[in-house]
């Protein structure tokens, strides 16, 4: 096997491993944190593996993470047997009422922790910069990154 086939295998590994370990509901499902991984372990894994990210796969990437706890969430619904968390629970909420509620609370309680000390207002900017240097190298050009021999990513 080719060295960047094993750095892509080996990578995969552990990123299927922690994911699985994160999301599971049985383990705890933390939902935020898989949101998070799962699209940033896909971008890993493609400049490991040397693909290009195109605004396609990067629109596929950006909701794969929303895309698995979904899934993870009705799987725990229907199937109590995989453990009791808190996604299977909003979605019984959102087949019998009450989500409202519960979305309300997660939307104000997530604003309110942009306003908790003064950098934290500076990272939705960090994000959006990022995405648009991404989304246009030429544009945007980016030094780091080839320097640092991550240009795969770009």
């Amino acid at each position: 096997m080719p060295r960047p086939c094993r750095a892509v295998a080996a990578a995969g590994a552990v990123a299927l491993i922690t994911v699985v370990v994160a999301a599971w509901p049985g383990f705890g499902a933390k939902v935020g944190g898989t949101i998070a991984m799962v699209p940033g372990f896909l971008v890993l894994l493609g400049g490991l593996a040397g693909i290009r990210i195109t605004p396609r796969r990067g629109a596929v990437i950006a909701v794969s993470g929303i895309v698995l706890i979904a899934v993870l969430a009705v799987l725990n619904y229907l199937v109590p047997a995989t453990g009791a968390s808190d996604i299977g629970a909003f979605v019984g909420h959102v087949l019998h009422g009450g989500a409202a509620a519960i979305l309300r609370r997660k939307i104000t309680t997530n604003v309110s922790s942009l306003t908790e000390n003064w950098a934290t207002p500076i990272i939705p900017l960090v994000v959006i910069v990022t995405g648009l240097m991404l989304a246009w190298p030429e544009r945007l050009p980016q030094r780091l990154l080839p320097a640092l021999g991550l240009s795969g990513l770009l």
